[in-house]
């Protein structure tokens, strides 16, 4: 007996049975994890099969044993191909009816026939290794066989590598093929080739199984078991997410927190976990509102938007806003607390900027009533005077507050869902968390296309508030290839364009100059001039994009087909929430800032815009000159 030979056959059945249990143990739920415990136990009771068929004193045994070893070798084969389709995603009914139909019966052919006849081993013979059993006459069709699947095998990893675009998933094929590879080697050089050459060992077919298995294993470990966990998700949406979590045990001590949180607050990991939660919270009386908000918690089971502020590392007191609620097991028993706080600087400076601005304009106002009282000159007219401007101060503080809460809800309130949605959306539609149906999908990308309106709609609030604090446009100039971006606009907006039977054609020459200009302003100039013609050009029109060049600046025409625009309206459309009264507009919607922000996008670059139109249902052009040098 060659003691190598039970080394490397025992080391395979050990390696094989710990890593199936291991993958399986893992995620029990997954296809895939379930196919490789099913091949990885195939090869631990073929190795197991394979050493007790040499050691054993009898050869009845030994043939029982060998038998027993081709059958789990071939169910070996069939479960690693079925493994390689469920992976390179061909997993469809017709290719589950070939692997039942084909190489499932085919499996069980080769057992009938290995266990009822000598044709593919004849009876084994004592030798210096043990009893071992030479190829019979229908050898050559076993190994063919075999070869076949390990073939298609290799195949599907190939494939699975030419079809995919994410980087974990090629270098999980690669090692998988070349396990495959190297694997079907060895196992032809120790039981295909070497024997017909007259020379015999043994150790080369345990060995190419533990190749298997090694490559196997390695792609199944290192690369995530070929599949993203829940907790996976839930680690990287914790550490992703722009606000501070904090989790708490009973005894309201620090016991997690995510990366943001120990970035704002300063903190190393081991320095925060395992401290009271009250040694965060700012003020002498944080013990008393950590046992406010914990009294809260028991009777409502959460807190809501609790205006208090957090103490960083540093010392310096950050303002947030908190909401928490209980930690629960499956079973409603409390295990700690989750406690999520927002910071609320930058909403708590614009509140003092607009109380700073509303107090002004009250002293403003008292400073003209005073000079009015004493003119007695135009006493009566003063009275009306006053009436008026009274009114229109209480009319300007209205607007002044709906401004203050329009900005503020904008630039907080709708920013911070956004992120989240727009996250989970492009999650759902790749796939990652689960298959979607195409109605589901075609929901999905509903949701996805009205966030990024509404992420459009919060930008140009934005700008327009910019703009009326009298702060610059900021550019970073570069090379700007008009008519590309053009194309890829067009091609952005085709969809849209397409559902109301709208052309869009790019008409600008294939030498249009290349301009110095910010890419990213001169794409949302010519995204809102396109989106604004889309708009306002009914079902079957033709929207075009056309430009000429001169020596120093280039001209660019939005020219449409639509409702087009009356004369006296040709300057108005440019100023800030003004929209042309008409049905058609107010059916189309909008706030009345696409064609401000183009304006001002235009100008800060140095150039100049006009509207065109030769009168109502006439279309319209939208024109504007950019500086080719910048």
């Amino acid at each position: 007996m060659n003691y190598t030979f039970a080394i490397i056959s025992l080391f395979g059945f050990l390696l094989s049975g710990v890593a199936a249990m291991l993958v399986l143990v893992r995620n029990y739920r997954n296809l895939l994890n379930w196919l490789f415990f099913l091949y990885a136990s195939m090869v631990a009771l073929f190795n197991l099969c394979d050493f007790l068929s040499k050691i054993t004193p009898y050869i009845a045994r030994s043939r029982f044993y060998n038998d027993l070893s081709v059958i789990f070798w071939l169910w070996f084969l069939f479960f690693v191909l079925h493994f390689s389709v469920v992976l390179a995603n061909k997993y469809s009914k017709k290719m589950w009816t070939t692997l039942i139909a084909v190489f499932f019966t085919t499996t069980i052919i080769f057992n009938w026939i290995t266990l009822r006849t000598t044709w593919i081993y004849l009876t084994p013979v004592l030798t210096e290794w043990g009893y071992s059993a030479e190829p019979g006459l229908y050898f050559g069709v076993f190994a063919a066989y075999s070869v076949l699947l390990v073939l298609l095998t290799a195949w599907n990893f190939w494939l699975t590598r030419q079809n995919v675009d994410d980087i974990r998933l090629v270098h999980q094929a690669n090692v998988l093929l070349v396990g495959v590879l190297v694997g079907m080697c060895i196992g032809l050089i120790g039981d295909v080739i070497l024997p017909l050459l007259g020379l015999w060992n043994v150790t080369l077919v345990p060995i190419a199984t533990i190749v298997y298995i090694a490559f196997f294993g390695l792609a199944m470990f290192r690369y995530g078991l070929l599949s993203i966990s829940p907790s996976t998700v839930a680690n990287s949406v914790l550490n992703t997410m722009p606000n501070l979590l904090v989790v708490t045990d009973l005894d309201h001590n620090i016991s997690m927190v995510n990366e943001f949180c120990l970035k704002v607050l300063g903190y190393q990991e081991k320095e925060i976990i395992g401290l009271p939660m009250k040694s965060l919270i700012a003020g002498e009386n944080s013990s008393l509102l950590c046992g406010l908000i914990s009294q809260e918690l028991s009777r409502k089971g959460f807190v809501k938007e609790r205006r208090l502020q957090l103490k960083t590392r540093a010392g310096l007191d950050i303002p947030v806003s908190m909401d928490a609620s209980r930690a629960l097991d499956r079973f409603g028993n409390q295990l700690g607390c989750v406690l999520i706080f927002r910071d609320v600087s930058d909403i708590e400076k614009l509140l003092a900027q607009q109380k700073e601005a509303i107090d002004e304009l009250t002293r403003t106002k008292e400073r003209m009533l005073s000079i009015l009282e004493d003119t007695t000159e135009t006493r009566d007219r003063a009275d009306e005077a006053t009436k008026k401007l009274a009114r229109a101060y209480e009319d300007l503080k209205a607007v002044d507050k709906m401004k203050t809460e329009f900005l503020s809800v904008v630039s907080h309130e709708l920013r911070t869902p956004i992120t989240p949605i727009k996250g989970y959306t492009s999650m759902l539609l790749s796939d990652s968390i689960g298959k979607l149906s195409e109605e589901q999908k075609r929901a999905v990308q509903v949701i996805q296309k009205e966030g990024d309106h509404l992420l459009g709609l919060i930008d140009s609030v934005l700008d327009v508030s910019r703009m009326s604090y009298g702060r610059p446009l900021k550019l970073a100039k570069e090379p700007v290839l008009i008519r590309t971006l053009a194309q890829e606009l067009k091609e952005v907006m085709a969809p849209e364009a397409g559902m109301r039977n709208i052309s869009i054609e790019v008409e600008l020459p294939p030498d249009f100059p290349t301009i110095i200009a910010d890419p990213t302003k001169i794409r949302r100039l010519l995204t809102n001039l396109l989106g604004n013609s889309l708009k306002f050009t009914p079902k079957g029109g033709h929207v075009t994009i056309t430009g000429a060049s001169g020596q120093d600046e280039v001209e660019i025409r939005v020219v449409d087909d639509g409702i087009g625009l009356a004369r006296d309206n040709l300057e108005k459309v440019f100023d800030k929430f003004y929209q042309v009264d008409s049905s058609y507009t107010r059916a189309v919607g909008g706030v009345g800032l696409g064609l401000a922000i183009c304006k001002e996008i235009v100008e800060t670059h140095g150039g100049k815009i006009r509207a065109i139109s030769d009168g109502l249902g006439k279309g319209a052009a939208i024109a504007f000159t950019l500086p080719i040098g910048g």
